[in-house]
């Protein structure tokens, strides 16, 4: 806990940036990226919907069998949490395209990048895919979203929230050292 409330990094203005947004349902958090190119190099996701005029997507990282199998709080158990964090090395990027966020919901935060800063978190995201083309390994939660098979190892120390916490330190986004939590990432941001 108190490493996700120590800081890494000074903020800094932007000015003329873009929008991004870090979206947490509580306990998982998400990072919320302009759409950009990724309807065509997620285009073999396993959609029902058209996705290719999506605005924005979201994309989370975990443990592979924990997050496809936990789609909501109620189906967490014993046995999947406790697989999850034993350094499971098959991991998933989750990537949900989306025409908007609700920016006044209070787990929403909503923060201005420079073009730099967005580079380096989508450049994080695309190094989270375990190919160049993403695979996908199963529908998402929805008709907009899907799996896809990711690198990494998931354990105690890297989670899920510590993913999207790397990616903003990575693009020098003022966050906490470690942020294993959903809260110790929005602790840290406006």
């Amino acid at each position: 806990m108190l490493l996700g409330a120590l800081p890494l990094g000074t903020p800094s203005p932007v000015a003329g940036g873009t929008k991004i947004h870090v979206v947490s349902n509580g306990w998982h958090v998400s990072l919320v990226l302009p759409v950009g190119d990724w309807p065509r190099d997620l285009a073999h996701g396993p959609y029902r919907v058209d996705v290719s005029q999506a605005r924005l997507v979201a994309f989370g990282w975990g443990e592979r069998r924990f997050y496809m199998d936990t789609r909501t709080f109620a189906d967490i158990d014993f046995a999947t949490g406790l697989r999850a964090l034993a350094w499971n090395a098959d991991t998933v990027v989750h990537a949900t395209f989306l025409d908007a966020v609700d920016e006044a919901h209070p787990r929403v935060r909503t923060l201005i990048v420079s073009q730099a800063q967005l580079d380096a978190l989508n450049a994080h995201v695309r190094e989270s895919f375990a190919a160049a083309a993403p695979e996908p390994v199963g529908d998402g939660f929805g008709p907009a979203d899907a799996f896809f098979r990711a690198r990494g190892v998931y354990s105690p120390i890297a989670t899920c929230n510590e993913w999207v916490g790397a990616a903003l330190r990575n693009a020098g986004i003022p966050i906490g050292a470690w942020t294993p939590l959903s809260q110790s990432l929005l602790w840290r941001l406006p």
